[in-house]
């Protein structure tokens, strides 16, 4: 939790366990190896509020120890934003906190919770529910530098430091507030339980320390799982038969609505997957359903086909582009490159490869130029547009879907055609009808975009 050279700030509000931590950390900093400042946020709720922080002023002064003070509005912002007061503060608290750190070079900041707090903190989490996270109670050492030196001590204990120390601290007089939740439960309901166990704080300790560990195991778990399904390219679709276990138990619920919410940032969405967008996902996925939509906000859509889920822009949304036209008298002597609907192709009169058998998903092609008609142009693919391969003509549409592109990317698929029909598909041989029999030749590259990524990937699979 600490490490010899840590720079600790200290959440100082005043109260016995907070000024109990800062006097424990200043007695024995020489021995840890760390320095020790403080940060007192003063809220704006109570009247007593300036007493508060005119104590953690003198503590720190007493101390030796750097002092910040912020101040926050934490009723305009619960009122802003639907909060209840109590949320509101702790958010402002900790942006305020992490502020000071990262302005000051301060690497941890230690808060006094308890094993007290902790016990509530479940204890609520049971009144309003919640899933092993909520049930995990109170994390000793968080992964973005928030440490809780004191959560092996209960509040009796730091309470008995200050008296027997002579450490002064102040009491909130909004603690004895019952329509405050966490104070019910302090007041009205621990009592009562540790009338049954004595030792209620240590036992729940224990318990949210087991739960801590399998929560961590389980998204370490989930990481690789997520890394397996490449979900940093949401064009390559994540396969039904991977995510199906995943939305029939809902133990797992939680990390399929992380793992959706990655896809669709992934896929460039901003805005958050809704609770009821969820469920229709996974219950789609539930189903093994195929050619459904389900569409989630910005213009963003999961897509679903036979085998796999893709996230992306809705193709309905997105503007149609022009087709790019090629003057095929400007590619005698030079390269010309076209970019068409994110992607960008290069047209070269230089052949410096051979095209490769098809399952190694081409991103080039070469052509004969004599047997071009007309100029060339770089399009979306039109429903009735085929492409004969090896004396096989296909719809390219099909060809398409035989491919397990993303319903999304088949709807706006750039082609490259003559005034004839189609010449060249991205990741397929070239028609027959312009194959090179030796004469002057024509190269097409496809050089970037969410193609290129896509058969990149692919090829990478059959390497």
């Amino acid at each position: 939790m600490l490490q010899e050279g840590d720079r600790v700030l200290v959440a100082l509000s005043g109260g016995k366990d907070s000024v109990c931590l800062l006097s424990l950390l200043c007695a024995h900093r020489k021995d840890f190896g760390i320095s020790v400042a403080a940060c007192h946020v003063h809220h704006g709720i109570r009247k007593s509020a300036d007493r508060d922080e005119a104590l953690c002023r003198k503590l720190c002064q007493e101390n030796g120890v750097p002092y910040y003070l912020r101040r926050v509005n934490a009723s305009d912002y619960a009122r802003a934003h639907g909060l209840s007061l109590e949320h509101a503060a702790r958010k402002l608290r900790y942006a305020a906190l992490k502020e000071v750190a990262e302005k000051q070079n301060l690497s941890k900041i230690a808060t006094a919770h308890t094993a007290s707090d902790n016990t509530e903190t479940v204890l609520l989490a049971l009144i309003r529910g919640g899933g092993i996270k909520a049930l995990s109670g109170i994390d000793p050492c968080r992964p973005d530098g928030v440490i809780r030196p004191l959560i092996r001590l209960t509040a009796g204990q730091t309470e008995r430091f200050c008296k027997q120390n002579g450490v002064p601290f102040v009491r909130d007089e909004t603690n004895r507030d019952l329509k405050i939740p966490r104070n019910f439960v302090r007041r009205a309901i621990v009592p009562r339980l540790k009338e049954q166990n004595p030792a209620l704080d240590r036992t729940v300790l224990s318990m949210t320390a087991t739960l801590n560990a399998q929560r961590r195991a389980l998204e370490a778990a989930f990481l690789e799982y997520r890394r397996r399904l490449s979900i940093e390219n949401a064009d390559t679709g994540a396969p039904l038969s991977v995510l199906k276990p995943l939305a029939e138990r809902r133990a797992t619920h939680a990390f399929l609505y992380d793992l959706l919410s990655g896809f669709l940032s992934a896929a460039g969405c901003d805005e958050p997957l809704s609770g009821e967008r969820f469920e229709a996902v996974r219950r789609l996925i539930g189903s093994g359903a195929s050619d459904r939509r389900v569409e989630v906000g910005g213009g963003f859509s999961f897509f679903f086909d036979s085998a796999a889920l893709f996230a992306g822009k809705d193709p309905a949304l997105i503007p149609p582009e022009e087709a790019r036209i090629v003057d095929r008298n400007a590619l005698l002597e030079r390269s010309v490159s076209v970019y068409f609907s994110g992607h960008e192709f290069c047209f070269s009169p230089s052949v410096s490869e051979k095209a490769e058998n098809v399952y190694k998903f081409h991103t080039f092609c070469t052509l004969d130029r004599a047997k071009i008609f007309g100029n060339l142009c770089v399009r979306y693919a039109l429903s009735d547009d085929r492409l004969c391969v090896g004396g096989r003509s296909r719809r390219v549409k099909d060809l398409l879907a035989s491919r397990k592109y993303p319903p999304a990317l088949r709807k706006a698929f750039p082609v490259i055609a003559d005034e004839q029909g189609v010449l060249w598909v991205p990741g397929e041989l070239c028609d027959d009808r312009v194959r090179s029999d030796g004469g002057e030749e024509l190269t097409i590259r496809l050089i970037s975009g969410g193609i290129y990524e896509i058969l990149l990937q692919k090829r990478r699979q059959y390497e």
